[in-house]
């Protein structure tokens, strides 16, 4: 089995007729996003690993690869239910304050003393 690409063309580059409709970065721009909409969305809707990972190669080449993984979790944040999400967000709150170098700041110490509705 060769590696050769599933498709003859880079789906993050534009189209010619975009390329000239909204110039050459913002062309740039909107084919990456579409593709990496069409990654999440393809891999969210439970295609098998081999056409994951073939998205995952891709977006990775085209130094996207982080930003694929950032949609597909925001995705999945915005798909949770309430307690996932908050479960989530304290982690997130507990991992941010272990990186902190000193937890004595005004900013941090307010954060501290919200209560957990605000």
């Amino acid at each position: 089995m060769t590696n050769e690409p599933v498709v003859d063309h880079d789906p993050f580059e534009p189209a010619e007729t975009h390329i000239r409709i909204h110039g050459l970065y913002e062309a740039n721009k909107r084919a990456q996003v579409s593709s990496l909409n069409d990654a999440v969305e393809a891999m969210r809707n439970g295609w098998e690993s081999g056409p994951a990972e073939c998205y995952r190669n891709t977006t990775e080449k085209v130094r996207l690869g982080t930003a694929l993984e950032r949609s597909i979790l925001n995705w999945d944040i915005q798909q949770s239910n309430p307690q996932v999400l908050e479960h989530f967000s304290q982690n997130l709150l507990f991992l941010c304050l272990n990186l902190l170098e000193h937890c004595d700041t005004a900013p941090t110490l307010d954060l501290l003393a919200r209560d957990e509705n605000d």
